[in-house]
């Protein structure tokens, strides 16, 4: 019996992609308080698997989650054909009802805490309210600055081009897109006064 129990766990583990040692393009971040983009385990772990199965009717899939003091709101996107419990996007947002005078919204009750984690962060140290310059430190230069309702928008991108031509990849890049077997990742980083205060990053829907 126990080797009957054994041979099922092992067979569900593997049927599920874990990341393993890989090569990060500076641009690109992967995880968000110990939760990896795409891994199925770390999902569970740190957000409990019954906050994470898709219960809404049509795409995309969203999950949102409050850090302890509800100050900031994290929305994790699960994508039709992904596997259960793997996450492909990540969003966090500051938690107010007006940007400017910064008044925390509590209507939102539906929404699960998060009591362990103080502040939602990337796994290459991106946080709300860092400079924009330590972004552009961490990450390098992005491929795109724009500006829209008094914000700074920095985008980051990698494309294949083998699905966008036009597209100029490094070695690097492709073969970090290879293993995820995904056609792009972005990154976006939104600042107010050089603050920032919205921050996305993960692998779009095709």
């Amino acid at each position: 019996m126990k080797r009957i129990i054994f041979f099922v766990f092992i067979l569900t583990v593997a049927s599920f992609p874990q990341i393993q040692d890989i090569s990060i393009p500076q641009c690109a971040d992967i995880s968000l308080n110990n939760i990896e983009l795409q891994d199925t385990i770390s999902s569970r772990i740190v957000l409990g698997a019954d906050n994470i199965i898709p219960y809404q009717k049509n795409p995309p899939f969203e999950f949102k989650f409050f850090n302890r003091y509800k100050t900031q709101i994290l929305t994790c996107t699960f994508h039709p054909g992904d596997y259960l419990y793997s996450l492909s996007e990540f969003k966090v947002e500051m938690n107010v009802s007006d940007n400017h005078i910064l008044k925390v919204d509590s209507s939102q009750l539906d929404i699960v805490v998060l009591n362990d984690i103080l502040t939602f962060k990337s796994g290459k140290g991106i946080k709300i309210g860092i400079d924009s310059s330590i972004v552009v430190s961490t990450l390098g230069k992005p491929n795109n600055i724009s500006k829209a309702n008094g914000l700074d928008i920095f985008v980051y991108e990698i494309k294949d081009p083998e699905y966008h031509p036009n597209q100029k990849t490094d070695r690097e890049k492709i073969d970090f897109l290879n293993y995820f077997k995904l056609p792009a990742y972005f990154g976006n980083y939104k600042f107010r006064n050089g603050k920032l205060i919205e921050f996305a990053f993960g692998f779009p829907y095709p």
